[in-house]
């Protein structure tokens, strides 16, 4: 894909969060999140910069109000993410019917998933 195509793609995927939530880069947590919850998000929020993500999402919410714990794109191409603590697959699959089809969307579940995702 070219740059031009690249900046394109990338446009589109941010054009499907609301203004008020596409700061990007930084990292944000609820008081209502688990430790093991937070910890999750950090350790992959920092993976993905290493790998070159740039622009990343945090708790990012989409026109339709659905909202993802982490979004990152690069080379026009975005990869969200959803961290499970007590959800279970079945209701992951039943609240991504709602996330943007642009998107890919991994689910999290353990600190071993955040190493183990191919990005």
């Amino acid at each position: 894909m070219n740059k031009l195509r690249q900046k394109i793609e990338t446009r589109k995927i941010i054009n499907l969060i609301l203004p008020l939530t596409r700061k990007s880069n930084c990292l944000k947590f609820y008081s209502n999140e688990t430790y093991n919850h937070k910890r999750k998000k950090f350790e992959l929020f920092v993976r993905l910069q290493k790998e070159g993500y740039n622009p990343i999402f945090s708790e990012c919410i989409f026109f339709n109000g659905k909202r993802a714990d982490l979004l990152a794109i690069k080379e026009g191409r975005g990869k969200g993410f959803e961290i499970l603590e007590s959800e279970t697959d079945k209701q992951l699959a039943k609240k991504l019917l709602g996330y943007p089809k642009l998107v890919e969307w991994y689910r999290v579940k353990t600190l071993v998933d955040v190493q183990k995702i191919e990005l």
